[in-house]
C-alpha cells in the first residue's frame, strides 16, 4: 500500500508539472502565429553562443522585408525602476518598453484604458492594478494621470490584470516603446548590439523552415556579417527548447 501511494502521488506530481508546462502562454488567443526570434551567434574564436537578445533594428527590418511576417512587436526589459508622483516613489520590480502592438498580440486583460491605442504615443504607460494602486486608492482614478520615472513624465493611459504566472513574459508596468525612439532617431535601425526580445506574428500559411532559410541573407544584407548570427523559429512559452523564433 505504501508503495502503492508512492506511485500515485509521484504520476499526480508529473501530471500537474506537464500540465503547468503546457500551460505556459496559451491564454493567448494568437498563440499559433506568434514566434520569439532567437539567435545563434557563432563569433570567431569563441564558442556558439544561443541568446533570446536581439538588435532593435531587426523587428521593423523583417516585417519590411519579409510578407511572412504580419506584424511583431518588441519587448525591451528595463528591470526595477522608480516610480515617482509627486511626494510618493515607489521601486517597482519590472518595467518594460514595448512597441504599440503589444496589447493586440499577447492577450493580457486591461481592467481600464483601450488596448489598440494605449501605447501608441510616446511618453505613455500601462501599469498592472498592483502598481496603480500604489498611487491611488481607486485605480480607475490613475487613468490620464502621470507618474514620472528618471526625468521623464508618462501619461497612465491603461490598468492590467494581474498578469498570469503561465506567462513567460512577467511585468508591473509597461512604457511605449516610442518613448524611446523618439530620443533616439537611430533605434529602428540598430545592428549594433542585442538588448531586447522581438517577437513576430506569422502569417498562417508560413512555412517555418522555408522562412528561417532566408535569415542569413537577411543579416548579410542589414550586418554585411556572414558568419556571426543564425536565426531559428520556435513558438514562446515552452521552457528548455533551442533558440530560434521562439
Amino acid at each position: 500500500m505504501f508503495s502503492l501511494a508512492i506511485g500515485l502521488a509521484s504520476c499526480l506530481v508529473i501530471y500537474l508539472f506537464i500540465t503547468d508546462e503546457l500551460s505556459f502562454d496559451a491564454f493567448h488567443s494568437r498563440k499559433s502565429s506568434i514566434y520569439r526570434l532567437d539567435e545563434v551567434q557563432n563569433f570567431t574564436g569563441t564558442t556558439v553562443q544561443q541568446v533570446a537578445l536581439t538588435m532593435g533594428g531587426m523587428g521593423p527590418a523583417m516585417l519590411n522585408d519579409y510578407p511572412e511576417v504580419a506584424s511583431f512587436t518588441r519587448y525591451w526589459g528595463r528591470g526595477k525602476q522608480v516610480l515617482k508622483r509627486g511626494e510618493e516613489q515607489f521601486l517597482i520590480d519590472e518595467v518594460a518598453a514595448v512597441d504599440s502592438t503589444f496589447l493586440e498580440i499577447f492577450d493580457f486583460e486591461l481592467l481600464a484604458g483601450q488596448r489598440t491605442t494605449a501605447l501608441d504615443e510616446p511618453n505613455s504607460i500601462v501599469v498592472t492594478e498592483k502598481t496603480a494602486r500604489k498611487f491611488f486608492k481607486d485605480f480607475h482614478e490613475a487613468i490620464n494621470n502621470t507618474v514620472t520615472i528618471g526625468d521623464w513624465e508618462y501619461k497612465i493611459t491603461g490598468i492590467l490584470k494581474p498578469i498570469p504566472e503561465n506567462s513567460h513574459l512577467q511585468f508591473d508596468a509597461l512604457q511605449s516603446i516610442s518613448t524611446y525612439i523618439r530620443r533616439d532617431s537611430t533605434f529602428n535601425t540598430n545592428w549594433g548590439g542585442n538588448f531586447l526580445n522581438t517577437y513576430l506574428v506569422l502569417h498562417p500559411a508560413t512555412r517555418i523552415k522555408t522562412l528561417e532559410a532566408k535569415f542569413p541573407d537577411f543579416m548579410i544584407k542589414h550586418t554585411g556579417d556572414k558568419e556571426i548570427t543564425k536565426l531559428h523559429a520556435f513558438p514562446p512559452g515552452f521552457t528548455g527548447c533551442s533558440p530560434g523564433l521562439h
